[in-house]
């Protein structure tokens, strides 16, 4: 479907899953229109791309304080690279690298970057290089190396560490960069800056400063903008300079900032230059790190942030997010200092992925569209992949999922698809789930089909191993969750939709304007009664200013929430900026049906600084009934399995033996290696408030031990709190509980074990409990009595101008009130933090510190929560806020104190809270809390104080001085004043309890989960214990299956669609599971008339084909379009292929044929030149239509049309392949069907506003005269035609930066609301007046606000015109409607006195409702000139107002002649179309058409053949477009210089193989990627403004501008007639004039033929001097005083050698001016043909096999080089391979041979093939006896027993019973026995076990002294005890007394039983006697497969 805005819907009942495809009806005529096929995006799960690296994991400015954000925040992401502030910095108040480094290296992080620059006070100082190179040799350097030398005192060093920071090679850590994007860089000789050759010696400076001052220095560069950034090409030329000089960049770094149209494409080739050039130049390729990635927009929006996570994995480099907005805050990807928003969660999802990186094929080719990363990780058995950025639907498939190796042969497996919405960048969020469930595969493909997806939402798909049991049925869906978005509300009072302005907006539009009376009515529809979330995404930006800091007083906001008109307060907290968004949010009870939600302000004024974007409606439970409590399950094998500190390998492993386990499995292993040590298991838990929680283990233990849960550990510190949890014996899964304090928002859990368990999930409950251990101190009660009660004084830096007129400093003082506690508009009381100023010694000062008491129960660790507010900023800047933020020290008792810095709050009356641990003595404890001035920030003078100083920059100062840009260019020196942040209370909770709180009536979580197509409630959402609960489901389908807890039930049928479900005597929580019965569905279209239309049969039955290659149905998935079956076409070399069918139709009439088709390996840029791809269709043996298909590697809907002039015609149609390369085509879905064609003819289809006018809306077709949507007035690129959008005062438009491919003029826009993407409705898009209402140059000239659109058609006719008009914003309503209108200023500016006799009115004051559309129909006349102007107006002045203007049709009658007229004249522009050197492919296709065109021309024709008639000019228009656009193959270049139209030549020329334009600006070709245009030195221009020009301009070279006397610049014009002319250089007194392009060609120094053309056209042009390569060794002079007639043309022709691969063509002269009219660069015929000089090899990815496994060479790459320097990649059957033998174990060399022109190359790798390993015994699994208990002195029975062994190579055997030794039972005493079963085989035993129970003979007692008493301990010899430990030294001991491994494992002795250890004990408690087959694995085995397992999990990320 099309990629409009889609309603938002996750819900049960809402969420589907099939694919729902619509097929267009209209075919542009051009081209094929894109299909309406869902995007797909293909994993190959066997091509393996290497270890996943988190690559862009990265922070720019991420960070601004140390501990903010907090490192349980940040460790989860597990960053990589932190880009900040250089040391000493004064640019910024926060982030310094050296201040922030301990936080990021805590979390884990391995390289920070620091921007040295930053040392300067301002963005882009300008010192110059020398004062900044001596800047950083003798203060910057110097102290990171102090700071440096320090850390390796604290910490030691890698060689010897002494502790784990140590083990950081801090050198290397540190990377120095000296530039951020061409700053700081001025030569103190010229003063010059921004110079791209004065860049290269600045670095050389910086670099050899930085490296003298600190030897071990790293230093990265160049740190541009972007690759490239000075010029195309000067990256080369600064490697090129730094491997001449001595200069190589330690770290490879440059910015990827932009996300326009090919940007994603362009990077690759960016990386793969960079790498090749290090090859080129014999360098070391380092690793690439892109510091600042992504848009403005990107930031904070997991959707758009996955393409550039693509892009760094699939380039492997490393990134940083960028810093557009503030620091702390992870670059938007946290909600506050420990709080995550939707990025996060998508951020952790990517830090979860572990394993190799598979190969994503994405058929959107330029990640504006799908995109993802994915993941598989065999020794977790887990797939994961993350994706997003599209609206609507998309299919996920992975490929071949069934031959991984964890999935081996699957036929099923489990899916668990989470979404991240975007909730605004401050909005706390958490994920949710939307589908789960078990998936059955399809030919070995996983294939998931997602619906109703926002392109701003991130997703993540897991899928793991399905259980045999689990059954293939319709998955589980989200609960209901639904968007309201705020621009389709109900908007009142004067409240207006706004674009987003470079903010993310969720349906890129925000709502403002609010006031008591203006606001805005959301209208919900929930699907029934329950308590409902309410999230609302707003902002509120009331009182910043981010440019004067006394003027930037933030206030929250007060608004009226109504919902169903019950009004409350709705408090909005600030969030600095109006569309800096999030959330609020609300608990609601809702009943079914239909609610009005309103919101309003709090003042009589409109305010503009709030608004409301979106509102999300979320079902949560019961109605009635409390929020559920927060209680979630954290399941074992989704945590991190942890590897860091000196655990390398992890010992924890996943299990599935054990039964009634939830999620996919349970762990081992804890107990080996410890959390202390780095190991252990870790979870990322969010909560939402601070307190104590349940923290719960489910586990099964054979021993009692403790469980080890940390709280706060890091990636490198295991410090944290830790609480010890009691785990008794259990041989079943049992919950053991403890609480523990977490803090709001995010907690690092680690849990490691004393001995083995096996361990099922963590829970984590919240209690209402735990308030009653919670202390809270407001305070205002921590004032110290003794404190003075006079007015604090404090002061701030100003600055202000000296009596010279210089900048000085100077102290304001001020006064803040000590004692009057202030209260917040919301009630909130606190003390103000000014009146705590800092000092060093404020700890004994009573004035300056709050103090107070707590008693504590018992020593130990306590946690303190400190609620807290700051709003201030220190300086400004224009997009960066400098928000600081306030420290205090906390000390306890006479402890040391410690520093902890609070984040900013955004305003004074917004309290957020940091909790601090503290160790508190038993009894009565002293907390004092103080500032003691010891951080130190400073900044420099800014622009906005040196204008409240009357200061300028750039302005002499007096004396002659320097200007006042010298002092800004200072670091700065304006220090900041140290306070208290405001404080308003203490809150005191013990970080632990011995016991669990008690949960109460929350004890039970009940949940719901439903499958599509009902809905499902509770009576509760949670119950005590033998609490009962009543579900209610509803639906319009069956109920397939319900099941509580996993097992199924039987529901009460009510039988009016409704079914019950009552649980009593709960004792655990309950889940209901509901599956509904899903509709059935067609798997085939069917049409009438064509037979097998969709190939349903399996076979190509009723269809005709030849072909020299294969013609196949196929059912694979991926390729699929909306039916099961379609036809594949595919062959080799010089394929063709040939479809077609002939049906009859029943009656006479115009017929529509449709089908869809896709293909591979047919590129779209030669169509026509060696292939073609066309469609023939003929009625009674008479062709009506011949159409060209333009290739499309996805899915295509094909139109054609005809006219059957009778009743049983025969229709047969072709589909024709000729391909000279491989080929595959796939179609499907044709249709033949009888069309309504309209009886009048559509002129003109108008898409107004259109961000891609390539492409139509659903159902539409273009007009007889445009082959685009919009564009600016010009020609029709195809028709010739002039049409478009004019706008007076800026007719030649402007540059958008953006995604839009649409046509923006100064005052005239697309909509700014769909994201500049395409959209399927012709009402959805629109342009508009914008900033009309407040311009006063449209007031003085036009005197009108105007959107107009003018069209060439046939004089003084006749036409209907349709325009439809909008009024999405609710501000362009009324509008008036003309046809060939002036506005009085207009007429009057024209000399005319009233309008022309063309002049109609379609309508006036044309009233629209708000977000809706009206339609105006009339009849308009063409003026003489055969022009018709559409004229939508409004009066000016207006206030916020504008024009919205969505279509236009123009049609006329249906006139079959005027269609032949035009036939006929395009037949007349074909005669002299130049085919002369067309491959043969393409002349087939200009003769074809012309034939067609000409036979339709002389035939006898009525009036329905006018679609035949259509069909020939379409024909010809494309065998014109071939002709144009086929290069000229003995040229390399055409240019036809100062061309107005330069995507086409004039007649008789074409294009060079190197260029796709005519005439460009010096840079990269668009098509072929050369660089080649004009140089101008001086830079470029805006060029004259002439109507339809795309003519390219520079400052002193322009496009002739004199074609027409109305200054209309014309295309299509002879080369000899256009020219660029030297412009304005007389008067600029430049001498000689100049006019130079420059040229990249394909050789270094060959020689080539070149011809330029130059005119004389204004007589002052006569004598000009051609050269080539001036000024270089190779300068040849063509040409020399001209002397060119007047109004003459002259050609010089010569040989020009290339100079480094270049030519430039160098016009001089002394005239006045000089005409250049043409270039012509031949292909060399001088260039030696390039030698085969050698091959290079990479490797295939595969490099390990067993023997007789076959060769991979997936992944192998071989590249041939040649003499020239060229290269290229060769093809698998271009190359071969010897010297592979996997029969024998060993090294193999592996020699890849090439042979070209007779010389053969070689190159060669390595494999390693590998022993099989011995098949062995690795354990027995036995099914216990029917009989389990046994009468004292009963014999055993072991009726039912089965041993099977199980060997290493994963088979396995029944054994008889005479093979195994039965053991341990005797029935003398009562008690529970332990049985063993022994089986020996090779020297090796093997044992497992059962229990079964001996009881007393009626009447007997048991003796509770007895040995059997489990408190006495047995002979720690005897086999029975479980308990014992085995001797270390003896060689049962693997190296500690427990392995492992024990939890499931037998225990092995050299061939004989030992019968000891935990491993048989573990089996005592196994579910015996229900069939139930337990695995027995050695231990030893079990280790050494651990190991293999930690060595991928244990590896460590590297750089470089």
């Amino acid at each position: 479907m099309g990629k409009g805005k889609i309603l938002k819907k996750l819900a049960s009942g809402i969420m589907a899953f099939a694919v729902t495809l619509t097929t267009l009806s209209a075919l542009p005529q051009l081209e094929a229109s894109a299909a309406p096929a869902t995007p797909r995006m293909i994993v190959d799960m066997n091509n393996r791309q290497g270890e996943i690296m988190h690559g862009a994991s990265g922070f720019l400015y991420g960070f601004s304080s140390d501990g903010v954000p907090t490192t349980d925040l940040t460790t989860p992401l597990k960053p990589i690279v932190l880009a900040t502030k250089g040391a000493l910095g004064t640019e910024h108040p926060y982030s310094d690298a050296l201040d922030v480094a301990e936080t990021f290296f805590k979390s884990g992080g391995q390289m920070i970057q620091m921007y040295c620059s930053n040392y300067y006070a301002i963005f882009g100082p300008r010192p110059d290089n020398t004062q900044y190179a001596k800047d950083l040799k003798e203060v910057i350097v110097p102290a990171v190396v102090e700071w440096k030398e320090q850390w390796k005192e604290n910490h030691g060093t890698p060689e010897a560490p002494k502790d784990e920071f140590g083990k950081i090679d801090i050198d290397e850590a540190i990377v120095y960069l000296p530039i951020n994007e061409g700053a700081p860089q001025v030569d103190p000789e010229t003063g010059v800056a921004d110079n791209h050759y004065t860049f290269y010696e600045s670095w050389k400076l910086y670099y050899d400063a930085i490296k003298e001052a600190d030897p071990n220095a790293a230093v990265g560069g160049p740190n541009d903008a972007a690759y490239g950034h000075w010029r195309p090409g000067s990256m080369r030329e600064f490697m090129k300079f730094c491997a001449e000089n001595d200069c190589w960049p330690d770290v490879q770094t440059w910015h990827q900032l932009d996300d326009g149209e090919g940007a994603f494409t362009r990077y690759p080739g960016e990386f793969a230059e960079y790498r090749s050039m290090c090859k080129e130049f014999g360098m070391p390729e380092q690793t690439i790190v892109i510091n600042e990635y992504a848009t403005m927009e990107a930031c904070g929006v997991p959707g758009i942030l996955i393409r550039y996570i693509a892009n760094l994995e699939e380039n492997n480099a490393y990134g940083c997010l960028p810093f557009w907005h503030q620091a702390n805050n992870l670059n938007d990807l946290a909600a506050d200092a420990n709080e995550p928003n939707s990025a996060w969660w998508f951020y952790k999802w990517y830090a979860d992925m572990s394993g190799d990186r598979l190969a994503v094929t994405e058929e959107n080719t330029t990640k504006t569209g799908l995109t993802g990363v994915s993941t598989i990780d065999d020794n977790k058995a887990v797939s994961s992949t993350i994706f997003g950025g599209v609206d609507g639907e998309a299919t996920i498939v992975l490929k071949d999922l069934d031959q991984t190796p964890s999935f081996m042969g699957a036929t099923k497996a489990h899916v668990k698809l989470q979404a991240a919405y975007f909730k605004g960048f401050l909005g706390a969020a958490e994920p949710e789930t939307v589908i789960e469930g078990t998936f059955e595969l399809k030919d070995g493909n996983l294939v998931i089909d997602v619906q109703n997806m926002q392109a701003a939402t991130g997703y993540n798909l897991v899928v793991t191993p399905a259980a045999e049991e689990d059954l293939v049925e319709p998955p589980l869906v989200s609960r209901y969750h639904e968007a309201y978005e705020a621009e389709d509300a109900q908007l009142v009072g004067g409240a207006v939709m706004n674009g987003s302005g470079g903010y993310y907006a969720s349906g890129r539009a925000f709502v403002r304007n609010f006031s008591k009376t203006a606001g805005i009515n959301y209208t919900i529809n929930v699907p029934a009664d329950g308590k409902y979330r309410l999230e609302f995404v707003y902002g509120n930006g009331i009182g910043t200013n981010r440019g004067d800091e006394d003027a930037h007083k933030p206030v929250n906001k007060i608004y009226q929430l109504a919902i169903d008109g019950a009004s409350e307060d709705m408090l909005l907290e600030n969030t600095m900026l109006k569309d800096w968004t999030d959330i609020y949010v609300k608990y609601v009870d809702l009943t079914e049906g239909e609610h009005t939600i309103t919101i309003r302000g709090d003042s009589d004024a409109l305010e503009g600084e709030v608004l409301q974007d979106v509102l999300y409606v979320t079902y949560v439970g019961a109605q009635g009934q409390p929020v559920p409590s927060f209680n979630t399950v954290f399941e074992a094998e989704e945590a991190d399995f942890n590897t860091l500190a000196d655990t390398a390998e992890t010992a924890v492993s996943v299990h599935s033996e054990l039964s009634g386990y939830s999620g996919g499995g349970y762990v081992t292993g804890l107990s080996v290696n410890k959390v202390a040590n780095g190991g252990g298991l870790r979870w990322a838990v969010n909560v939402p408030e601070s307190g104590l929680y349940n923290v719960s283990l489910n586990y099964q233990s054979k021993t009692e031990t403790t469980a080890n849960i940390y709280v706060g550990n890091t990636a490198r510190t295991f410090d944290g709190t830790k609480t010890e949890l009691s785990l008794p014996v259990s041989g079943q899964w049992n919950e053991a509980s403890v609480a523990v304090y977490l803090q709001k928002g995010m907690n690092i859990v680690d849990v490691d074990t004393a001995a083995e368990i096996s361990l099922d999930y963590m829970r984590i409950q919240g209690s209402a409990r735990s308030a009653d251990y919670a202390e809270t101190t407001q305070a205002a009660d921590t004032v110290p009595e003794s404190a003075d009660t006079e007015d604090v004084p404090y002061y701030v830096w100003k600055v202000k101008a000296d009596d010279k007129g210089d900048p000085e400093l100077y102290q304001e003082n001020r006064t803040v009130n000590k004692t009057a506690v202030t209260t917040t508009p919301a009630g909130t009381e606190y003390v103000v933090g000014r009146s705590v100023s800092g000092d060093a010694s404020a700890a004994e000062d009573a004035d300056k510190y709050l103090e107070f008491t707590y008693t504590a129960d018992e020593a130990g660790v306590y946690a303190m929560q400190i609620f807290h507010s700051n709003d201030e900023i220190f300086g400004t800047h224009g997009y960066n806020t400098k928000i600081i933020d306030k420290y205090a020290c906390v000390q306890v008792n006479d402890q040391e104190p410690k520093r902890y810095f609070f984040i900013n709050s955004l305003s004074k009356d917004t309290f957020k809270e940091k909790t601090v641990y503290l160790n508190l003595e038993a009894g009565e404890n002293t907390i004092k809390v103080f500032n003691d001035d010891s951080w130190s920030v400073l900044k420099g003078l800014d622009d906005n104080q040196a204008d409240a100083a009357g200061l300028r920059r750039g302005d002499s100062l007096s004396d002659n001085r320097e200007p006042l840009s010298y002092y800004m260019d200072k670091p700065g020196n304006i220090p900041i004043t140290n306070s208290l942040p405001n404080i308003s209370k203490f809150i005191i909770t013990p970080s632990s309890l011995s016991q669990p709180l008690d949960t109460g009536d929350d004890a039970h979580k009940v949940t719901i989960r439903t499958s599509e197509g009902g809905f499902a409630v509770a009576d509760k959402n949670a119950v005590g214990d033998n609490g009962e609960v009543t579900f209610t489901i509803t639906s319009e389908h069956d109920v397939q299956r319900a099941a509580v807890n996993g097992q199924d039930v039987e529901l009460t049928n009510n039988g009016d669609g409704s079914w019950t479900y009552k649980a009593a005597n709960l004792q655990n929580d309950i889940e209901l599971q509901v599956i509904f019965a899903p509709q059935a569905e067609e798997n085939e279209n069917q049409d009438a008339l064509i037979a097998n239309n969709s190939f349903g049969t399996g076979n190509t039955q009723g269809w005709a084909i030849a072909t020299n290659g294969s013609a196949q149905v196929e059912t694979r998935y991926f390729n699929q379009y909306d039916s099961e079956h379609y036809l594949k076409l595919s062959g080799a070399e010089d394929y063709v292929a040939q479809l077609s069918q002939t049906v009859t139709v029943p009656e006479s009439g115009v017929y529509s044929l449709d089908f869809v088709m896709k293909n591979l390996g047919l590129d779209a840029s030669v169509i026509g030149e060696y292939n073609s791809l066309e469609l023939t269709v003929a009625v009674d043996g008479k062709i009506q239509a011949y159409q060209m298909i333009t290739p499309s590697s996805g899915y295509q809907a094909i139109s054609s049309l005809m006219n059957a002039a009778r009743d049983n015609a025969e229709v047969q149609f072709t589909l024709k392949i000729d391909a000279k390369a491989g080929f595959e085509a796939y179609v499907d879905d044709f249709t033949l069907t009888k069309s309504d064609i309209e009886r009048e003819s559509l002129a003109y289809f108008v898409d107004c506003g259109d961000h891609d006018p390539s492409t139509l809306p659903d159902g539409e077709v273009f007009g007889l005269y445009n082959t685009v949507t919009d564009q600016l007035f010009k020609e029709d690129p195809a028709t010739g035609k002039q049409w478009g959008v004019i706008d007076y005062l800026n007719p030649e438009g402007v540059n958008h930066g953006g995604e839009s491919k649409g046509a923006f003029t100064r005052n005239t826009s697309p909509n700014c609301n769909d994201g500049q993407s395409d959209v399927p409705s012709k009402t959805t898009n629109y342009r508009y007046a914008a900033g009309q209402d407040g311009n006063a140059q449209i007031l003085e000239q036009i005197g009108e606000m105007y959107v107009d659109y003018k069209f060439q058609l046939e004089p003084n006719q006749t036409y209907d015109v349709e325009v439809c008009v909008g009024n999405n914003w609710s501000n362009s309503s009324p509008v008036n409607i003309y046809a060939n209108y002036m506005s009085e200023k207009q007429l009057a500016a024209a000399g005319l006195a009233e309008q022309s006799s063309a002049f109609s009115v379609l309508g006036e004051k044309v009233e629209i409702e708000p977000k809706n559309y009206q339609t105006v129909s009339g009849t308009v006349q063409a003026d003489q000139d055969g022009f018709v102007t559409i004229n939508v107006r409004r009066p000016l002045p207006a206030s916020n107002a504008t024009i919205n203007v969505n279509y236009i049709y123009i049609r006329q009658a249906q006139d079959l002649q005027e269609y032949l007229d035009l036939l006929n004249s395009l037949l007349e522009n074909v005669d002299s179309l130049d085919t002369e050197g067309l491959p043969e492919r393409a002349k087939a296709i200009v003769d074809k058409a012309i034939g067609f065109a000409t036979e339709v021309a002389g035939s006898e024709l009525t009036e329905n053949d006018s679609v035949v008639v259509n069909n020939a000019i379409e024909a010809l228009k494309y065998a014109i477009h071939t002709v144009n656009s086929i290069p000229d193959e003995s040229l390399l270049y055409f240019v036809d210089c100062g061309d107005h139209g330069t995507s086409t030549v004039s007649k008789g020329d074409r294009f060079g193989l190197f260029n796709t334009k005519t005439d460009q600006i010096y840079g990269a070709d668009p098509g072929t990627g050369k660089i080649w245009g004009v140089d101008d030195p001086n830079g470029s221009s805006n060029g004259p403004g002439l109507t339809n020009d795309e003519g390219v301009y520079t400052r002193y070279t322009w496009a002739h501008e004199r074609d027409q006397e109305d200054q209309v610049a014309l295309d299509n014009l002879d080369k000899n007639i256009t020219f660029r002319y030297a412009c304005g250089q007389d008067g600029a007194g430049i001498d000689p004039r100049y006019v130079t392009y420059r040229f990249q060609v394909d050789s270094q120094d060959g020689t080539y033929p070149v011809e330029v053309g130059l005119g004389n056209i204004w007589g002052n042009s006569a004598n000009p001097t051609v050269y080539a390569n001036l000024d270089t060794d190779a300068e040849v002079l063509l040409g020399e005083n001209l002397n060119i007639p007047n109004k003459g043309n002259v050609t010089v022709t010569g040989e020009v050698q290339a100079k480094d691969g270049y030519i430039s063509i160098d016009v001089r002269s002394s005239d006045a001016t000089i005409n250049l009219n043409y270039i012509k660069i031949g292909v060399s015929a001088s260039q030696p043909e390039a030698a085969l000089t050698g091959i290079e090899v990479t490797a295939p990815t595969k490099t390990e096999y067993e023997i007789g496994e076959k060769l991979d060479t997936s992944g192998l790459v071989v590249t041939a080089r040649y003499s020239d320097g060229s290269a290229a990649v060769l093809t698998e059957t271009q190359y071969t391979l010897t010297g592979f033998s996997s029969e024998e174990a060993g090294e193999k060399t592996v020699t890849v041979s090439y042979t070209e022109d007779g010389v053969t190359k070689t190159a060669a790798f390595v494999v390693t093939v590998k022993e099989l390993p011995a098949v062995v015994l690795e354990g027995i699994e036995i099914t216990a006896p029917a009989k389990t208990e046994y009468k004292v002195g009963d014999p055993l029975d072991t009726s039912g027993i089965s041993v099977t062994a199980k060997y290493s190579d994963g088979s396995s055997r029944l054994l008889e019973e005479d093979q195994y030794i039965i053991s341990g039972f005797s029935s003398e005493k009562a008690g529970e026995k332990m049985v063993t079963v022994s089986y020996t085989e090779d020297g090796v035993t093997k044992t497992a076990a059962f229990t079964v129970t001996v009881k007393e003979s009626s009447g007997s007692s048991e003796d509770p002294g007895t040995s059997e008493d489990p408190g006495t301990s047995e002979d720690p010899g005897t086999s029975e005890d479980p308990g014992t430990s085995e001797d270390p030294g003896t060689s049962e001991d693997p190296g500690s007394s427990e392995g492992p491994g024990t939890g499931s494992s037998g225990s092995e002795s050299g061939g004989t039983e030992s019968g000891t250890g935990s491993g048989t004990e573990n089996n005592n408690n196994a579910q015996t006697g229900d069939g139930m087959t337990v695995p027995i694995i050695l231990l030893s085995l079990l280790v050494a497969a651990s190991a293999g397992i930690a060595v991928v999990l244990g590896k460590k990320r590297r750089l470089g």
